[in-house]
This record gives structure tokens, sequence and C-alpha cells, in this order.
């Protein structure tokens, strides 16, 4: 098992984060540890609060509808689950990592 010595550059631009992740620059090829620059939250928790109860309300509403109609009712479970799954989704973080070796900032999905 072979270790690369990284350059003095690249270590000292790594020293400025305290957390690291693997990733690849498209912008001068170097492959590695790159600092974490910052994290944003793609939305906020009450934006996704918002979005499962209107969620929810979109399902109910259908849901009373073909009960109306006479034919199956969608579970109160596949409701709350499908509007977790989407609340969660949209309220992901988004990842920023800095280059060490050219400085570009890359958003991490």
């Amino acid at each position: 098992m072979s270790h690369q010595i990284l350059p003095e550059h690249i270590r000292a631009s790594l020293a400025q984060y305290s957390e690291h992740q693997e990733c690849t620059c498209l912008s001068c090829g170097y492959s590695g540890l790159m600092g974490v620059h910052r994290k944003e939250d793609k939305v906020s928790n009450k934006k996704a609060i918002i979005i499962f109860c209107v969620v929810m309300g979109i399902l109910s509403l259908y849901s009373l509808q073909q009960q109306m109609k006479g034919q199956p009712i969608i579970s109160f479970w596949f409701m709350l689950i499908v509007g977790c799954g989407i609340g969660a989704y949209w309220s992901r973080k988004q990842i920023y990592l800095a280059c060490p070796n050219c400085n570009t900032e890359l958003k991490v999905k």
C-alpha cells in the first residue's frame, strides 16, 4: 500500500477547514480530500412543515373524493409517509467544498 504525500500548498489549504470530504475537481483534475467550505439549508424547517401540510391536504382531499365515489381510499399511513418523504427531500442541505489545489468552490448534491 503506497501513501502519497500531498504538496505543502494543498496541506495548508486543507488545514483551514475542520471538516473534509472526498471529491474530484472538474476544473483542475485534483482528486482527494476537500474542505467543507459552507453548508446551506436548501429549504428551512418551516417551509418543510408547510410543504408537508400542503401534500397531506391534497392527498386527504383526493382520498375524500375517492371515498365519495365509492372507490378505495388512500391509507392514512401512505399519506403520512409520502408527506414526510417530500418534506425531507425538500429540506436537505447543500454542501459546498473548496478545492485545495485551485480554490474553486464545488457544490455537492
